[in-house]
């Protein structure tokens, strides 16, 4: 049996929220270790547990819990794990000039649609980098620099080079300036992803962040920028979203752990 990453990761949290004396912590995220809150909201047991996170790609799955025999006469909170292709959608709506101008250049690039991965994701984050150097006044060929280091960079490994310019201690000038500019339209547009997220599965047993990307940048001053664009939905939905609990997933180990506990659920209904 194959399961892919983001499915892994959902059934880590299946383990998670599961209150089945079956489950072994071998399979479970550990609360102190694993897991920093972002937006604290009371966890509702009988509603969907969901989790995005940007990587590669941006992935996206979803939980929905249901009643099971415990095997003892009783019954347990267990969860099915559903994968969705959320990261596929065109959901980008540009709020400032700068944005529409992305959008335009993402367009040039690749066609009308714009998937939501074309910027939330480490090959997005460094293409959006791409454009703000590409709109600044550049005559000393900062900017362009920090395009040829993209360039010359695997492209895996292109996230963390804007990362870096962005979160340098020392950091001054043109490059630091377009990275810590690309990197605040990426956390923008993330964060109003998530909340989307939030409205899309109404996530109130939980929303999780996974992938390698937030917990690398994620200092107070980039936090607020991320929680601040979740929370800001609109005048109709911003209430409804912040009723969500919001959670990030640190470990890197999330995903052997869901893998785990798939196993040994088909190993014990095999069993039966």
């Amino acid at each position: 049996m194959f399961i892919n990453d983001f499915e892994a990761i959902g059934y880590a949290l299946a383990a998670l929220h599961s209150d089945s004396a079956t489950t072994g912590a071998e399979c479970k995220l550990d609360q102190e270790e694993s897991l920093q809150s972002l937006h604290s909201a009371p966890v509702i047991s009988s509603a969907p547990i969901a989790c995005i996170g940007a990587g590669t790609g941006l992935g996206n799955c979803f939980c929905c819990p249901f009643d099971r025999d415990d095997g003892r006469g009783g019954k347990a909170v267990a969860h099915g794990v559903f994968c969705s292709e959320g990261g596929m959608t065109d959901t980008f709506s540009p709020r400032t000039e700068e944005e529409w101008g992305l959008k335009k250049w993402l367009m040039a690039k690749h066609g009308e649609y714009v998937e939501i991965e074309r910027i939330v994701s480490g090959p997005g984050l460094a293409d959006v980098a791409r454009y703000i150097a590409s709109t600044v006044d550049d005559e000393a060929g900062a900017a362009a620099a920090v395009v040829a280091e993209l360039d010359a960079t695997e492209p895996d490994a292109q996230a963390a080079v804007v990362s870096r310019h962005a979160l340098s201690a020392d950091g001054q000038g043109v490059a630091r300036d377009v990275c810590w500019r690309a990197l605040t339209i990426f956390l923008r547009t993330y964060g109003r992803e998530v909340g989307a997220a939030a409205q899309r599965f109404m996530s109130f047993g939980g929303l999780y962040i996974a992938g390698g990307i937030l917990p690398k940048v994620l200092n107070e001053e980039t936090k607020a920028i991320f929680v601040g664009a979740f929370l800001d939905q609109g005048p109709k939905m911003s209430e409804t979203v912040s009723k969500v609990p919001l959670t990030l997933i640190t470990s890197e180990d999330s995903g052997l752990k869901g893998a785990l506990f798939k196993a040994l659920t088909v190993l014990s209904s095999s069993a039966q």
